[in-house]
């Protein structure tokens, strides 16, 4: 059975760093080493020292005066650079060979080590990597093939054999058969137990995989794939023969146009990697080849170079006309092209390789722009496009279809599906970029409906709240915080109402507070409305949830008790009437007592309007008082000889 890394790693068989490149390893570790403790413990090794001094001396690298000490070979190549080629002397020299008979040692280390250097020159054409970095990545990128070769000897030999036989399937396929890990994801255990950034890990595991360019990843480590997939074709360049190398340009253009190196510049490119290959080959102790000269590349760029147009590129764009993008096509070249041309140009892009694919990523992602290939195996993009316009998202995207050909039918068999523009490919630049400022406006338009929308709904909720807030300051009291005298007419009149269909009984009751002319005459009028909010708060901590307490005017309040019969609502006044009695109100003029006169009155069939039922409860009310106050009356006692002498001395207050 496979043993899994850590296991693989206790074997000790493990390429692995040691002495000096190991301990400057560590140092890296920390920002703050100073450069005389990493010179100290770089010169304990003679060796690493000389080659240092010939790097930084080499026709790559020399500035000027040439290097005659590790402190100035260091200030001049950097301690990251240091470090890499530190990395790279330590492994090398252990495993210049080993136990592997199938496998190429030499040629592995002379791949390794052109692309490195490869890796390190585009970084510094293109910029956004380091250039150390670049080189330690390309160096180590397949360096999970000779772990498989070392741990793995003999059926590695065998693997290497079946390749070399022509077994149809890959080198991958069959590590993963044999070992449940191929080269990659061994390099990327690797270099993540070495302590490597996790862009160069995430990089070098993915770099020569089908899916690469597309798979969810940052700009940075999209770049860092491309720039190893250039350097893996240099590589393969470089130790090819003509004929090899003439079938491999195509591809290598390809990739090269994918980071916009066009092919001057990848004339160039390859030149100064073989000058340096072979001077880095000497210094590593690493046989070189004689490369090929790359004689087709050199034909179109000198037809390149005769030409007058200019390069064409998509454009960068500001903030607004940066877009949201999915991009679908099959064609995996054409892909990679387009996606690393709109990243470029600052636009958020993912990609799919299908229909199928790009409509679950476009529902999931709700990009702005759809750009699909027109002839796809499976869901083309007529269909896709139909496909999304079914839904409510779907129809609001701008749909760009990249078609094959100029024929009229194509381009109305794709506007009739849906597409909002179309483009002919090959895909040139200058005229997509002229398609997205189209789309660009087209969605700062949608963008601004749509805020116009929101700001309309938000508009309209603060005008409903602004309603309510009138609405309520118009039936509120602003003293007591009660409902007032016109919210009182209003509810009564719906409970009597209700009352009556519901054949349920309605009882009112009218409170006035005793002398509370006195009050204010004797203390003033801050503590007069002091003793109106303590009653008002008193009621409404005694009444029923479903009564409603309002404020007449003056020092009288009424209170509506729906569903509640005469009895129930002369049991309730009593409890009102001795719970203020008893309640002492703190004032500013020290502790005061007040008292209520209640009124209680019910609906009875008698009665034909809230009128009559309020009238009722007031001539209770003035019975109460003019029986002595702090007292309960209900309309029931109205009729009494006693009542009738004492109203007799009382005028009554009428309620239209």
């Amino acid at each position: 059975m496979p043993m899994r890394f850590d296991e693989l790693k206790i074997t000790n068989q493990l390429p692995s760093p040691t002495g000096v490149a190991l301990a400057v390893l560590r140092l890296g570790e920390s920002d703050d080493q100073p450069m005389l403790e990493i010179a100290r413990v770089m010169q304990s090794d003679p060796a690493l020292c000389g080659r240092l001094l010939k790097i930084a001396n080499s026709a790559s690298m020399a500035r000027g005066r040439p290097a005659t000490s590790v402190n100035e070979a260091l200030t001049l190549l950097g301690f990251r650079t240091v470090r890499s080629i530190a990395l790279g002397f330590s492994l090398v020299s252990q495993h210049c060979r080993g136990p592997c008979q199938g496998f190429d040692y030499n040629n592995f280390w002379s791949h390794s080590l052109a692309m490195g250097i490869a890796a390190q020159a585009a970084a510094n054409r293109l910029g956004g990597i380091a250039p150390h970095e670049a080189f330690t990545c390309g160096l180590l990128a397949q360096v999970g093939r000779l772990a498989l070769a070392s741990v793995y000897p003999e059926v590695y030999s065998e693997i290497l054999a079946q390749i070399e036989s022509g077994n149809p399937d890959d080198l991958r396929g069959l590590e993963l058969r044999h070992f449940a890990m191929d080269h990659q994801e061994m390099t990327g255990a690797l270099l993540r137990d070495w302590r490597l950034p996790e862009d160069c890990v995430h990089a070098v595991e993915r770099f020569d995989l089908a899916t690469a360019a597309v798979a969810p990843a940052t700009e940075r480590v999209l770049l860092l794939v491309r720039l190893l997939q250039l350097a893996a074709q240099i590589a393969d360049a470089c130790l090819s023969g003509a004929v090899e190398l003439s079938e491999q340009q195509p591809e290598l253009l390809s990739v090269g146009e994918g980071l916009g190196i066009q092919p001057t510049g990848l004339r160039e490119l390859y030149k100064g990697v073989v000058r340096d290959w072979r001077d880095w080959g000497a210094i590593f102790e690493v046989e070189t080849v004689a490369a090929p000269p790359c004689t087709e590349l050199l034909e179109r760029a000198r037809a390149a170079g005769q030409s007058a147009k200019p390069q064409e590129s998509i454009e960068d764009l500001d903030a607004e006309g940066r877009l949201k993008i999915i991009v679908v096509d099959d064609d995996a070249v054409a892909l990679r092209v387009l996606v690393w041309q709109l990243v470029k140009a600052g636009h958020s892009v993912q990609s799919a390789a299908n229909g199928n694919e790009g409509l679950s990523l476009v529902l999931a992602e709700a990009p702005q722009l759809v750009i699909t290939d027109y002839q796809m195996p499976g869901m083309d993009g007529a269909a896709l496009t139909r496909a999304l316009r079914q839904t409510k998202m779907g129809r609001q995207l701008y749909v760009i279809m990249l078609t094959g050909s100029e024929e009229d039918e194509t381009q109305v068999e794709a506007f009739a599906a849906g597409a909002d523009d179309y483009v002919v490919k090959p895909v040139r630049p200058r005229l997509l970029a002229a398609r997205l400022r189209a789309c660009a406006r087209v969605v700062h338009l949608q963008g601004e409906i749509r805020r116009e929308k929101e700001e309309l709904r938000r508009c309209m909720a603060e005008l409903g709240v602004a309603n309510r807030k009138l609405q309520q300051a118009a039936q509120t009291d602003v003293l007591t915080g009660l409902y007032n005298r016109r919210f009182a007419m209003d509810c009564l009149y719906e409970k009597w109402n209700e009352s009556i269909r519901a054949g349920t009984p309605l009882a009112c009751m009218i409170i006035d507070i005793d002398h509370f002319k006195r009050v204010n005459d004797t203390h003033g009028h801050d503590v007069g409305d002091r003793v109106l909010q303590a009653t008002a708060e008193l009621l409404s901590s005694k009444m029923r949830q479903t009564d409603v307490i309002c404020r007449l005017g003056g020092e009288e309040f009424l209170v509506i008790g729906g569903n509640m019969d005469a009895q129930t609502a002369l049991d309730c006044a009593e409890r009102l009437c001795a719970s203020v009695a008893a309640q002492g109100i703190e004032t500013t003029n020290g502790h005061l007592s007040v008292t209520v006169s209640i009124g209680v009155a019910a609906r009875s069939v008698s009665m034909q309007s809230t009128a009559e039922l309020l009238k009722a409860a007031d001539q209770a009310v003035y019975l109460a008082k003019a029986l002595g106050r702090n007292q309960v009356r209900c309309e029931a006692t109205l009729n009494s000889p006693a009542s009738n002498s004492a109203l007799a001395r009382m005028a009554p207050q009428s309620y239209t």
